[in-house]
């Protein structure tokens, strides 16, 4: 059986025919090639690979946009990969599992609170500068959070009491450091340990985003009007 293949070198075409015979000493079959001739005179086409970050990036996205959509436990490698336009072997050039892909992200996600917590240590200059900037805060971080909805569904589903725990402890610590700050500098009035407000600002933020993420479905702005007074409330209230 004979038949004809195009083999690329040097960016160019040529064509070869291939034929299948049987070596009489050995038994076995084997290939014979016969070069036939360059497939076109054009100029060689150069076929680059994508670089590697863009295609892990590309993967990421995908996932990140189909668990908004599908459920983790029906969620495969194959459909992160068809997403992101990529062959499904591909995939494992650049992430074990599924598992792995999530905890990226999760990582990722934790890194980018840690960014924004770390934004409560800018403390404008004057008491009412820091009220209109907190307030700006709540509000930007109830439109804008650091974890995409579908992720911390994807976290609901897993019942992931561990990254629960450590994203909750992150948040209280920065919020009692904040009012500490903000004690020190006479912007407030917390009577006792800040540890105890701090925790009830946690709960309201992670209400909020628990909200938006199981809902699907953005914040009212008298909603985020009500979140920001709800903050500047608790932490500037001065007794009469």
């Amino acid at each position: 059986m004979a038949y004809e293949v195009l083999k690329q070198i040097g960016g160019r075409e040529y064509r070869y025919r291939v034929e299948s015979y049987r070596d009489p000493e050995t038994g076995r079959v084997r290939n014979r090639w016969t070069y036939i001739g360059r497939a076109s005179d054009e100029a060689p086409v150069v076929k680059r690979r994508r670089p590697a970050p863009q295609t892990r990036n590309l993967l990421i996205e995908a996932f990140l946009r189909l668990i908004d959509r599908v459920p983790w436990s029906e969620l495969t490698a194959g459909a992160i990969a068809a997403e992101a336009g990529v062959a499904h072997g591909t995939f494992y050039r650049y992430f074990h599992d599924r598992q792995e892909l999530l905890d990226h992200c999760t990582r990722q996600a934790n890194e980018m609170l840690d960014a924004r917590l770390v934004e409560l240590t800018a403390i404008a200059p004057t008491v009412d500068q820091e009220r209109a900037r907190l307030r700006a805060w709540v509000v930007d971080i109830m439109r804008r959070p650091v974890a995409p909805a579908g992720l911390m569904r994807t976290w609901a589903e897993l019942a992931l009491a561990s990254l629960r725990r450590t994203r909750r402890r992150a948040r209280i610590a920065a919020f009692s450091a904040y009012i500490a700050a903000l004690r020190e500098r006479g912007y407030a009035v917390v009577l006792g340990e800040p540890r105890p407000l701090a925790i009830a600002l946690t709960f309201q933020l992670e209400m909020l985003s628990r909200r938006t993420a199981h809902e699907q479905a953005l914040l009212s702005e008298d909603e985020y009007i009500a979140a920001a007074e709800t903050f500047d409330r608790l932490l500037f209230w001065r007794p009469p």
